[in-house]
């Protein structure tokens, strides 16, 4: 898990907390994908030249690790998400409470600036990829 998760982590617990109509955008969004996701591992099976099936199994546990409701207090959010993904990318155990304290951190770091940030990523988006 690399600082900018933790970040990531932080603004969807300010999301959840202060703007849960976002929140939940995101939370549909997310089951909405989860219909789509067959088709998705197909195409991307095909690009990479892996098997749909294993392609699948990831994208099912990306979601799993990224589902908004994992994502509702910075407890759930160490529990479900941090920690299980410092396991995976770096096969280390921990501590629970030093991890928290670095999303403590990271919720004072973006508290002041999320909004900001998420509307320039908006603004950008538009520019950038929609043209607009």
């Amino acid at each position: 898990m690399l600082a900018h998760n933790f970040i990531e982590m932080a603004v969807d617990l300010h999301l959840y907390e202060n703007q849960r109509e976002i929140w939940n955008i995101y939370k549909q969004a997310m089951e909405n994908v989860k219909a789509e996701l067959p088709n998705v591992a197909e195409c991307i099976s095909v690009y990479l030249e892996l098997e749909q099936p294993l392609v699948l199994k990831e994208l099912n546990n990306l979601i799993a690790f990224l589902s908004p409701h994992n994502l509702t207090t910075k407890e759930i959010a160490v529990e479900k998400v941090a920690l299980p993904l410092i396991k995976l990318r770096f096969n280390k155990e921990v501590s629970t409470e030093k991890t928290l304290m670095i999303a403590e951190k990271a919720l004072a770091i973006t508290k002041p600036t999320y909004q900001a940030y998420l509307e320039n990523a908006v603004v950008e988006v538009r520019k950038n990829i929609l043209g607009n």
